[in-house]
């Protein structure tokens, strides 16, 4: 039981009345004390009192006066007693505060932690996509206005509006067949007719005229490549005597080689000496016996399909 009661206390002023020992109190509420055998300071200390400090509640039970309104009427210096005690108990107790749950992140574990991660990196990415969108449509327009103003000299197109291209060192005359020593290189604004390597220049034939320091372009040389000899229609398909080999302007995507359109059939219709290139020939289509008739018939053969 808390000791609220000492043996220096003043015993005339514990035996005084409620009514009179209390400071403040109503006499409505004295008369509650005394009904419920609470005559004097001295019982309304120890009623107040109890083993687990719920003296206060039981008091407010019997006398319907509020804990709160009991505790103003408890003379100070026993208030300061049982705030005094009521520090030491708590300074004593063992507090049981059962660990704190994982977070949810922790007991998951690595792959879904990486999961919701990359979900949320969706997340914020989707919501910041028209910033991304302008960001970049900015970003492009920076590059092409300084790639017209010449930003990017020595990067080759498309980047640059620049490249190095092949360039006759010395005037060359028609029907030349050029040598190492009469090519040199030059950065030009790029062209899609132009040559870029002296290696594919070199061994071929001068069609026209070409001024010293000129580019070299496609149509100012002859090369020797795969020429229709006939009329070609769509879907005939070629054979050995129907093409030949023939000094013709430069066409990048020629055949050189006759063989390689042998046995091959005409994409779409070829005029006569026209240049060969691999998207106007595909291979012959692959024709099988069939029968149509039942029975024993002869096997028909299957006209190509184009």
């Amino acid at each position: 039981m808390p000791k609220l009661l000492s043996q220096n206390d003043d015993a005339a002023a514990l035996a005084a009345p409620v009514s009179e020992g209390l400071v403040a109190v109503a006499r409505e509420e004295a008369v509650r004390l005394r009904r419920a055998g609470v005559g004097t300071v001295r019982d309304f200390v120890e009623a107040v009192s109890s083993p687990t400090f719920q003296g206060f509640d039981k008091l407010s039970a019997a006398t319907g006066i509020t804990t709160d309104r009991l505790a103003e009427l408890l003379p100070a210096a026993y208030f300061a007693r049982l705030e005094a005690q009521l520090l030491r108990k708590a300074e004593r107790a063992e507090f049981n505060i059962p660990e704190a749950e994982p977070e949810a992140e922790e007991r998951v574990g690595l792959p879904a932690r990486a999961w919701r991660g990359a979900k949320d990196f969706a997340s914020g990415l989707i919501d910041h996509l028209l910033d991304v969108a302008i960001a970049g449509g900015v970003a492009v327009a920076l590059l092409l206005v300084l790639r017209g103003l010449g930003a990017f000299p020595e990067l080759p197109p498309p980047l640059g509006l620049r490249g190095k291209v092949v360039v006759a060192v010395r005037d060359l005359k028609s029907g030349r067949r050029l040598r190492a020593n009469e090519l040199g290189s030059a950065t030009l604004r790029a062209r899609r007719n132009y040559f870029r390597s002296a290696d594919k220049v070199e061994g071929l034939v001068l069609a026209r005229d070409v001024p010293a320091l000129s580019p070299l372009r496609h149509e100012d040389l002859l090369r020797f490549q795969v020429v229709a000899k006939k009329d070609i229609a769509r879907c005939e398909p070629l054979r050995p005597e129907d093409v030949e080999l023939k000094w013709k302007q430069f066409e990048p995507r020629a055949l050189l080689w006759a063989g390689k359109a042998s046995g091959k059939v005409a994409r779409m219709a070829i005029r006569a000496d026209s240049v060969l290139t691999e998207d106007m020939i595909k291979p012959a289509p692959a024709a099988g016996p069939t029968n149509t008739q039942g029975g024993d018939s002869p096997p028909q053969q299957a006209e190509p399909q184009c």
